[in-house]
């Protein structure tokens, strides 16, 4: 073949070489070719360097302290830091962290252009590392302007980078509220507890008690756990040994003390350690008395170790039955008890009060009034408020609003003083419905009044004459002027039933008519 010959068939196949070149090109799909051309957008790590200030020349040997945070959703494994392209630390957060703030520190020892480069790598492949670069001249010492000096060792202003504490319940693991725990049981009460903000709790997270009982539980250190991650806590415990509901309530802290988030409870209950006793008994016989008179109460109780009655008895041992007299209508109550386990009963005892009939007090000035002659005397003449004074006169007369020997006050008192006679007495006409009754009693009471050394020996009494029939010494007293007042109750159990009559009180003559008499503080005739 000749040489043009040749050289027609070597431009013929590098024609058919740019032709097929051109032809493959066409037959690529345009999707192949546009993702190609325009391939999706992988996110960067966030990065930031927080110094406000860096000295810009330093001396050699100067320490260069370089800060900055970095941020990325999945957590940042490292950071590279890098002096001139030269690889010289990295800095590893202590779990992959959604947040990292690192101080990296490069002291220079010759001069001259320096560059700084700090790479974020994060934990998803698919998320780009970022950089930051600082650029810094390094001088001599000498040769460091006199205008910089100040700017050598700056004092940087802190860059604030701000995420949420939070914190929430995830679940009660163990104990969960209204659980009944043995008196002294030790138990774990365990939380699952999830980081519901967007701090990650790194190294000085705690939780701690902050309302109730800790039930012998302590400030306990919270394990590192990312943001939007759970985590259980659990704490060692001992119940009460008293029964009851208790409840202790914890929160979590930041390493600055502070509290954030959800408060997290611990509730339970401590039943008793026994049973209540058991009450089968408990009454008073006759549950109804008269002032002075008495009941019996009566019990059957079992299970207890001790037993007491209110009010004013107290434990009456190992009986079960006790005498008592109250003055007034009493409700008392029997308490049983074994520990801390209590039974209670009540029952009442009922006392009446007695009706009034007579009072012969009150009605002084409506009874005939008489010495041991037949002498009739003036109910209210005093003789020794005569001038000059008869203190041989009987009388008889009201005194109101007295003082008494022994302090008390009375409102009025009847006086009677046979002075120079025998006796004298009152005669009480009354015409009772139905007449008397052997349960009535004539109630009286005797005292001196306030200032009274001695008595002249004076007796008084009391009597009761039916229609038709003698009359009946229903009781008599004396009384010895020592302050203590004198009370009797003279009942009419010898009288018979539905009678009539007159009842007369009687004061007999005494040894000295100068010297103190008692007087009538009480004198009526009652029905229980």
């Amino acid at each position: 073949m000749s040489i043009k010959r040749q050289k027609v068939f070597l431009w013929q196949m590098l024609l058919l070489g740019a032709l097929a070149i051109v032809l493959s090109a066409c037959s690529t799909t345009p999707q192949f070719i546009a993702s190609r051309i325009n391939p999706l957008p992988k996110r960067t790590v966030d990065s930031i360097v927080l110094n406000d200030i860096i000295p810009n020349p330093v001396p050699v040997n100067h320490p260069i302290a370089i800060t900055s945070a970095h941020t990325d959703p999945d957590g940042v494994r490292d950071v590279e830091f890098f002096v001139n392209g030269k690889l010289v630390a990295i800095e590893n957060p202590p779990f992959s962290q959604t947040f990292f703030k690192v101080t990296t520190v490069y002291t220079p020892t010759q001069p001259g252009e320096y560059t700084f480069t700090l790479r974020a790598n994060p934990v998803n492949p698919n998320v780009n590392p970022s950089e930051k670069t600082v650029k810094i001249k390094v001088v001599e010492a000498g040769a460091l302007p006199p205008s910089s000096a100040a700017a050598v060792t700056p004092t940087p202003t802190p860059m604030v980078i701000a995420c949420q504490k939070n914190a929430a319940l995830v679940e009660d693991v163990t104990v969960p509220p209204g659980t009944a725990i043995q008196p002294g049981e030790t138990f774990v009460k365990t939380w699952r507890i999830k980081n519901s903000g967007t701090c990650d709790w790194r190294a000085g997270y705690y939780l701690d008690l902050v309302e109730g009982q800790a039930f012998g539980a302590a400030r306990t250190t919270v394990p590192a756990v990312p943001a939007l991650a759970s985590t259980e806590i659990s704490l060692n415990m001992t119940a009460p040994t008293l029964s009851g509901t208790y409840r202790g309530v914890w929160q979590m802290f930041d390493p600055a003390g502070k509290p954030f988030g959800q408060k997290f409870t611990v509730e339970f209950v401590v039943p008793k350690a026994c049973q209540n006793p058991e009450i089968t008994l408990f009454t008073a016989q006759p549950g109804v008395i008269s002032a002075g008179q008495s009941s019996i109460l009566q019990w059957t109780v079992t299970g207890a170790k001790e037993i007491a009655i209110t009010p004013n008895v107290g434990v009456p041992g190992n009986n079960n039955s006790l005498t008592v007299t109250p003055q007034t209508t009493t409700q008392y109550t029997l308490t049983a008890t074994d520990g801390e386990c209590v039974s209670t009963a009540q029952t009442t005892v009922t006392v009446s009060q007695p009706t009034t009939l007579i009072d012969f007090i009150q009605t002084a000035n409506l009874a005939t009034w008489q010495t041991d002659t037949g002498a009739p005397i003036t109910f209210g003449n005093d003789p020794r408020a005569l001038t000059p004074p008869q203190f041989s006169v009987a009388y008889v007369l009201w005194r109101d609003t007295v003082v008494l020997q022994n302090g008390d006050t009375a409102a009025r008192v009847l006086e009677i003083n046979p002075a120079s006679s025998a006796f004298v007495q009152g005669v009480y006409t009354f015409n009772l419905a139905g007449g008397t009754q052997p349960t009535d009693v004539v109630e009286v009471k005797m005292a001196f009044l306030n200032g009274a050394t001695v008595s002249n020996g004076a007796t008084y009494g009391v009597i009761f004459v039916p229609v038709g029939q003698p009359p009946v010494q229903l009781g008599a007293l004396a009384v010895n002027p020592n302050g203590v007042p004198v009370t009797a109750s003279f009942p009419l159990t010898n009288v018979p039933a539905g009678s009539q009559g007159q009842f007369i009180l009687q004061a007999n003559y005494g040894a000295n008519i100068t010297d103190a008499v008692a007087v009538w503080v009480t004198a009526a005739l009652k029905r229980p």
